[in-house]
């Protein structure tokens, strides 16, 4: 009778474990993004402010979509795009960059899943690299590419004897480096979700005499279709809250008139007062768009949590001409999509290419120059600092918050899922000026004020805008492992929270060390927070910014600065990765877990 009783009174305590940890992380996710947007909204929101905006189309458009020069001795094809006006502007780029991202991401996934011995390197480890996020730079890299005198594309039509050369600015060249920018994370979000698909589905419609279209179009296709309505949502949401683009082009006057751009530049030039109701009614728009694109999102997020892992990876045999032109596209794309990073390193090594043919070589003096300048080195050890410091309190927040979502059930386990799932869909633009309103309001001239001390709230918005990068790996690890192990340690005496520290986080740590690297690399190169919450970085060695303004501001000073400001990030990105694995190793050690 008294083991009945004790095991009882054990389960009552479980169960109120589990719902105060539900409580308390519900309520940290709510005061870090819930609470500073609904503040925001209620503060400064104006509906007539709002509707001026949405009512400010422009029928017919201001410009043309392209314009043809003659010069002598060829003819320039200048693609701008037609301005509409900030509402429409935004919905037809994010709309046409989603959609030709998904049709070229296809194309490569279908690819890849043709290849054999080519499918690591191609469908993985080049999309791999071009993914990883350069701030600004990656822009402007996409601008070298296409300046009319100076871009390599049009250096290649001009040796070739073409009379014509391209160049894109505008609404047109953001589209164009969204397209590249893009490209690579959703032929992996793809691809990843096409190895899970059961090879036994594509065999069966071999033996049954269907060829690789059939194969592909009534098999492949209709079984990824949540992925494919996912990642053009997420697409959708990135390209719309997307401040590195318009930025960049802003000498185009459609350019600037965006969604985003118009926040962001009148917030800045606010800077320092309360966040103008107009500022507000641009924040509100774009939560509603990327609210309403959260549904298939979230549906796909839930259900693929349902998935069985094929053992076997899955081949789609697309032989002949067809087959050979097919992969050949596809690695051009991906090569194309990688092609703005290896640009960025060969920046950071060289001096004067920008706007020249001939670029000199420096080796490491761009790298020399950053380290021996205070204000460069400020910048470096800030966004050490703040992404280590982020990135720990992701992985716990994280943690915590996949293992509630999984093991605990209920309606408070339901909305901590939906809120760190939220981040993705919610612009950067819009936590940093809510957080800014918010928080300046409360503390206006204390230490604390997000004007002094914006440090603080950098890290926190850090810290909930990149919790879905572990949040979901961490899930889907924590699905494979046998529930059977976590009640043993309860039927031995263990409560909740040493259960999960001690059996669900050493055998999931892998994924947890592969979601640090990752996390880790999204966090230095966050852009639409530091570029608000910093406001303009000022000219010491004592400053607060992170890099990501600093970069921004050297392109927009001298252009030139590209070299000294690419050392500045391969150098800052390359500390950032091996402190994480170092952070992973030690970790590992502690926990003593064996190695491969």
């Amino acid at each position: 009778m008294g083991i009945v009783v004790r095991k009882a009174w054990r389960s009552v305590l479980r169960v109120g474990e589990r719902e105060f940890i539900s409580l308390v992380l519900l309520l940290v996710m709510i005061f870090m993004l819930v609470l500073p947007i609904v503040y925001l909204l209620i503060s400064s929101i104006d509906l007539q402010q709002m509707l001026e905006i949405l009512t400010s189309v422009k029928i017919p458009p201001d410009g043309e979509l392209y314009t043809v020069y003659n010069y002598p001795g060829y003819v320039l094809i200048y693609i701008t795009g037609a301005d509409y006006g900030p509402v429409v502007n935004s919905l037809l780029l994010s709309t046409l960059v989603s959609l030709v991202v998904i049709l070229l991401s296809m194309i490569t996934v279908i690819a890849s899943l043709s290849m054999s011995r080519a499918r690591w390197f191609f469908g993985y480890l080049l999309p791999l690299l071009a993914s990883i996020p350069m701030p600004f730079l990656s822009a402007y890299a996409v601008i070298h590419l296409f300046h009319r005198d100076l871009g390599i594309v049009n250096i290649v039509l001009g040796s070739l004897g073409m009379g014509f050369r391209i160049a894109v600015d505008g609404l047109a060249g953001i589209a164009l480096y969204q397209i590249i920018h893009f490209l690579p994370l959703a032929h992996l979000f793809l691809l990843s979700y096409a190895e899970s698909i059961d090879r036994g589905l594509i065999e069966a419609s071999w033996n049954l005499g269907a060829g690789a279209r059939a194969t592909i179009t009534r098999i492949l296709i209709p079984i990824m279709r949540p992925a494919i309505i996912a990642v053009w949502s997420l697409i959708f949401i990135l390209s719309i809250e997307d401040l590195v683009g318009p930025l960049t082009f802003s000498r185009h006057n459609a350019a600037r008139n965006l969604l985003s751009y118009q926040a962001y530049i009148g917030f800045i030039s606010e800077y320092g007062y309360q966040v103008s109701p107009r500022i507000a009614s641009f924040v509100f728009i774009m939560l509603i768009i990327t609210i309403a694109m959260l549904i298939p999102l979230y549906r796909y997020l839930s259900i693929s949590r349902l998935g069985v892992v094929s053992f076997k990876r899955i081949y789609i045999e697309v032989t002949g001409i067809k087959g050979s032109l097919l992969r050949v596209f596809a690695s051009i794309l991906l090569i194309i999509s990688l092609a703005p990073n290896i640009m960025v390193l060969l920046y950071s090594v060289t001096k004067g290419w920008f706007l020249s043919t001939s670029p000199s070589l420096a080796w490491l003096d761009n790298y020399i120059d950053v380290l021996i300048s205070p204000y460069y080195q400020r910048a470096v050890i800030n966004t050490v600092v703040y992404t280590l410091v982020a990135s720990m309190l992701i992985m716990i927040l994280g943690y915590f918050s996949a293992y509630a979502s999984m093991r605990f059930g209920g309606g408070i386990a339901t909305a901590i899922e939906a809120l760190s799932i939220a981040p993705l869909v919610i612009p950067g633009v819009a936590i940093g000026i809510a957080y800014y309103q918010l928080f300046h309001s409360v503390a206006r001239g204390m230490p604390i004020d997000p004007v002094y001390a914006p440090w603080i709230y950098l890290v926190m918005s850090y810290t909930i805008r990149r919790l879905p990068y572990m949040v979901r790996p961490l899930e889907a690890s924590l699905q494979s492992i046998p529930r059977s192990y976590e009640e043993a340690s309860f039927n031995l005496g263990s409560g909740v929270v040493r259960t999960m520290w001690g059996i669900g986080f050493p055998m999931i740590f892998r994924s947890v060390s592969v979601g640090l690297v990752i996390t880790s690399i999204h966090v230095m190169t966050e852009v639409s927070t530091s570029l608000i919450l910093i406001g303009s970085p000022a000219v010491s060695g004592t400053h607060p910014s992170p890099i990501t303004p600093v970069i921004a501001n050297l392109l927009v000073y001298d252009p030139l600065l590209i070299h000294r400001a690419s050392s500045m990030l391969i150098l800052t990105l390359s500390i950032v990765i091996i402190l994480s694995l170092i952070i992973s190793s030690i970790a590992s050690r502690i926990l003593k877990l064996p190695r491969d």
